[in-house]
């Protein structure tokens, strides 16, 4: 018994940190990383990129992105992440442009490899300058981006009722990663840790069988993670769809702004 429930706490921490390792959190991934607001640079291109040509390729990037999905504030809103050097770049020089692989990953978990590229005088020496700015140096996408692909991927599968019971917060229900899922929590206002203790006892007690994770919070949002272990898929949805009408009708359920399962 000692032995499963080690084996369970192992597996829900590995869980969290590939999660985590997709939003950022160079903390917890295993790999040589450095964070600029949406993009995570990883090994070589942690370190021989200088910070500042980091910053301004996330930044160059994320406006480019935002411009061509014709959404304002996408990246954010849609919580998309860049990946740099997560995979080989394979960069490609041709006059005074670079073209390099990455990986945008989306919410749902799924990432998908497109071509970056910088144009500049010198496209090798700019990645060492310590002070580069827009006027030296010019990123962008290239042919590959593809829009409507990103549109899709953005979408969660909102819930607004459950068995003629309206919910009163945004719910989403995405279960392609079942057995192994991640709930995450958005409240209005932060929680004491009573309160969090409050609702992941609730959690355990619906789910006796499995392994809940206790939940813990990154920046604006609280995450959880469940190992369903033997768990049948309809009784594991229709149990956090009880979960879900807990939390509707309980003590928490003006505070609750969206709770997201993936």
């Amino acid at each position: 018994m000692r032995r499963t429930r080690i084996i369970n706490v192992v597996k829900s921490k590995l869980l969290l940190s590939v999660f985590f390792c997709l939003y950022g959190l160079n903390a917890i991934c295993q790999l040589t990383s450095n964070t600029k607001g949406w993009t995570t640079f990883y090994n070589e291109c942690s370190t021989d990129f200088t910070e500042s040509f980091q910053r301004e390729m996330s930044k160059q990037l994320m406006e480019q992105f935002n411009a061509t999905m014709v959404i304002e504030n996408c990246v954010i809103e849609k919580e998309f992440t860049l990946s740099v050097g997560f995979t080989e770049l394979k960069t490609m020089y041709d006059n005074n442009y670079s073209f390099s692989l990455v990986q945008v990953n989306c919410r749902n978990n799924y990432s998908y490899t497109i071509t970056a590229y910088w144009k500049a005088d010198d496209n090798i020496t700019i990645t060492k300058q310590d002070s580069v700015n827009r006027s030296q140096v010019e990123f962008g996408w290239c042919s590959d981006f593809d829009k409507d692909q990103f549109s899709t991927c953005s979408k969660d599968n909102m819930i607004t009722e459950i068995n003629g019971t309206k919910i009163q917060f945004k719910y989403a229900g995405n279960y392609q990663l079942f057995p192994d899922l991640i709930i995450k929590y958005k409240f209005k206002n932060d929680l004491t840790d009573h309160e969090l203790q409050a609702i992941n006892e609730l959690l355990t007690s619906i789910y006796s069988d499995a392994y809940v994770s206790p939940i813990k919070k990154y920046e604006v949002q609280y995450y959880s993670s469940i190992d369903f272990q033997s768990y049948d898929f309809e009784l594991g949805v229709s149990q956090m769809e009880r979960f879900i009408l807990e939390l509707n009708s309980s003590e928490f359920v003006e505070n609750i702004e969206s709770i997201i399962i993936r």
